[in-house]
């Protein structure tokens, strides 16, 4: 999707709050959001797009396999509701 003239994506900070359960597997909940405008100033609040999940992870020896699920708060006309996602090794 292009994106108007000077109008730059504002990623807001993402929430994670993991919780250990043992030496090698974790739980984690975590927000998310993204928005839109020239400058922050400017920027519509309830235009964003918004976004809450949780999941497992477990440190194994070549990294951490990680099963999550974000729940898209208020999607689009031709969004998904949700994104499952499983992850092995660090993110780069």
């Amino acid at each position: 999707m292009a994106l108007p003239p000077l109008l730059k994506p504002l990623p807001a900070r993402p929430l994670k709050i993991q919780f250990p359960i043992g030496k090698t597997w974790s739980v984690v909940v975590f927000s998310d959001s993204l928005g839109t405008a020239i400058d922050l100033s400017k920027y519509l609040f309830s235009e964003g797009l918004f976004s809450v999940g949780g999941g497992v992870r477990f440190q194994s020896l070549i990294g951490p396999i990680r099963l999550e699920y974000g729940h898209n708060l208020n999607p689009r006309p031709k969004d998904s509701s949700g994104t499952l996602l499983f992850s092995l090794g660090l993110p780069f």
